[in-house]
């Protein structure tokens, strides 16, 4: 809902693709963990933060909302208005926990897609 108050058009089947198929390259990005780094956006050697990452890939507005909506479950208590995504990336103890996290993201994704799929019908 933006801050007006008004409702927010209901993102389309194809956003919703998009912004799942924005989730999958993330994680094949990442390559195992090999391109990971936490504490700043990039180390220079080819390696990258969940943020730097979003922004190399140039990843879509709905897949940062679904990561978003992942690392506000995990950091309830991060304050409004801190960077709760990097909060989530260098809070993870490895990168299988990072995973996990995109994971969740894709599975927010996926009940979006078929309950969109669903009003279609």
């Amino acid at each position: 809902m933006p801050f007006d108050g008004t409702p927010r058009p209901r993102a389309s089947t194809e956003e919703i693709s998009r912004a799942y198929e924005n989730l999958v390259c993330l994680e094949q990005f990442f390559d195992g963990g090999r391109n990971w780094h936490r504490g700043e956006l990039r180390d220079g050697h080819g390696s990258f933060c969940l943020v730097g990452a979003i922004d190399h890939l140039r990843c879509g507005d709905l897949a940062l909302r679904y990561l978003v909506r992942v690392a506000r479950m995990r950091h309830e208590r991060c304050p409004f208005g801190h960077p709760v995504i990097a909060e989530m990336n260098d809070h993870c103890s490895d990168f299988e926990e990072l995973r996990a996290c995109l994971g969740e993201a894709r599975a927010l994704a996926t009940a979006d897609l078929w309950k969109s799929t669903l009003s279609l019908a």
